[in-house]
């Protein structure tokens, strides 16, 4: 029976070390802050003016 590639995936890490949640989490903390800025910054997205669409001739 074939293997998945999960499963592939499995075997191949099973002896990797877990990861280390606390050296993580500070990683983790400085991309959320960096999200929430971009977020701010780029506001809604859209031009400072609503315009109506262009008709097609």
């Amino acid at each position: 029976m074939a293997k998945d590639e999960l499963t592939l995936l499995r075997e191949l890490r099973a002896d990797a070390p877990a990861p280390d949640r606390a050296a993580l989490a500070e990683g983790r903390q400085r991309l959320t802050e960096a999200a929430g800025r971009r977020r701010r910054l780029r506001g809604t997205g859209g031009s400072p003016r609503w315009r109506p669409p262009r008709r097609w001739p």
